[in-house]
């Protein structure tokens, strides 16, 4: 049976001799062209029209998968796939988000694992956080040997890694310098704001949540959303809170 669509053209051919072929995972008509086989959707969705890119960028930087950004407007998981890339491709590196007259009051380590591929692929996010700017100054994907560390730490611009700098007590830690770096337990207060930074990144980045069924199925996309968080709190939200704890300082002095 042809389509009565007089406007409707085959994607590939321009022919108009379509038949019907179901429908795709979002309830679309499909249809399939009788001259070269090819199918597609009879009437797809304008996704321009839905939300634009803004939206989009919202949407990544909150606890939502790919598919699920995708069910909730009604998108085509692989739409939302090349968007996804298309605009995390555009992503400057973490030090564009660093100034250079900021000055860090002392640095905070940490790492947070989760999976990719399948659970049993474990790979650590290790973050060096800075305490008066709030900013991620440095991350690196890796297991939790002392060479992810040493990367880690080659990848921290050199007018930081004079600072004093905490973390807790694992093992590949040692590596880092005595005469600047300390081990200390969370009991002592010294990684509060990345331990609280590792909360929000659990709570905004689906492929940290714990136990989660949402994690990243390649490395490469993984590393390219990591960055994007990251780039996108050291310039949207690390300013605001960083001003908001000055406040609450100059308040308790007064």
């Amino acid at each position: 049976m042809t389509i009565i669509l007089s406007t409707r053209r085959c994607d590939k051919c321009s022919s108009q001799d379509l038949i019907k072929s179901g429908k795709n995972s979002v309830g679309n008509a499909r249809y399939k062209c009788k001259c070269c086989g090819h199918r597609g959707v009879v009437t797809p969705l304008q996704f321009s029209r839905r939300m634009d890119f803004q939206v989009l960028e919202r949407a990544f930087q909150e606890r939502t998968s790919h598919r699920g950004i995708a069910r909730t407007f009604e998108c085509a998981h692989g739409t939302i796939q090349r968007l996804a890339r298309k605009r995390m491709d555009k992503t400057p590196e973490l030090c564009a988000s660093l100034s250079e007259q900021e000055a860090e009051e002392a640095l905070e380590l940490d790492e947070v694992y989760t999976f990719y591929g399948k659970k049993c692929n474990k790979i650590r996010l290790w973050i060096v956080f800075g305490r008066t700017t709030r900013k991620i100054l440095a991350w690196h994907l890796g297991d939790g040997s002392e060479k992810s560390c040493q990367d880690l730490w080659e990848k921290l611009p050199s007018r930081y890694k004079t600072i004093t700098s905490y973390s807790d007590f694992w093992k590949s830690y040692n590596i880092l310098n005595d005469k600047t770096h300390t081990l200390v337990g969370k009991e002592t207060g010294q990684t509060n704001h990345v331990e609280r930074w590792n909360g929000t990144l659990r709570q905004r980045h689906v492929s940290f949540v714990r136990k989660s069924l949402s994690f990243a199925k390649k490395l490469e996309f993984l590393e390219k959303r990591c960055l994007f968080f990251c780039y996108n709190y050291n310039v949207k939200e690390a300013p605001r809170i960083a001003r908001q704890a000055m406040l609450k300082i100059t308040k308790s002095q007064i």
